[in-house]
């Protein structure tokens, strides 16, 4: 009997450490997320895996390994958890839907910052009005929920508070 081997697939190396010639173990947006930014609070991680293919699942399986680095929750889900929520933006995100309402619901939903690869997502390159830069450089940029939106997103619209 014969064995065919399965087809030659697209491998990456795991996101473990910066290319760069630093002495930081960390790329250095993971090294702001961990100085800057307060824990528990989610990040939303941009571009997203669209689908289940190879390359989708290796960008998912990025930003979980990730995760693990900067130690704060993620709002894209983890493996095959989706949580509802996540699969709402998501169906937006596959639509290029990047209007002020996306935004909106990504705050509602918790994302205190979002971190974009930029040179693998070049849809949205201008900054939300509830946002703003926290960090950039070649290749990621992070922009945080200002303040004062994210004490508007703890109030219904009664007014009261959560």
């Amino acid at each position: 009997l014969f064995e065919n081997p399965p087809a030659r697939t697209y491998l990456v190396n795991p996101p473990l450490a910066s290319s760069s010639s630093s002495s930081s173990r960390f790329e250095p947006w993971i090294l702001h997320v961990l100085e800057e930014l307060p824990e528990g609070k989610p990040i939303l991680c941009l571009p997203a895996s669209l689908n289940n293919s190879e390359r989708g699942m290796e960008q998912a399986t990025k930003w979980m390994m990730y995760a693990t680095q900067h130690g704060r929750p993620i709002l894209n889900g983890y493996s095959r958890y989706l949580p509802s929520h996540w699969q709402d933006l998501l169906n937006k995100i596959r639509a290029g839907q990047f209007d002020q309402q996306f935004w909106s619901d990504a705050a509602a939903q918790g994302a205190h910052a979002i971190v974009i690869r930029k040179d693998r997502f070049q849809h949205v390159l201008t900054v939300p009005s509830a946002f703003h830069i926290s960090f950039e450089d070649e290749r990621y940029v992070i922009w945080v929920l200002k303040e004062d939106v994210a004490a508007q997103s703890l109030m219904p619209s009664t007014g009261e508070p959560k």
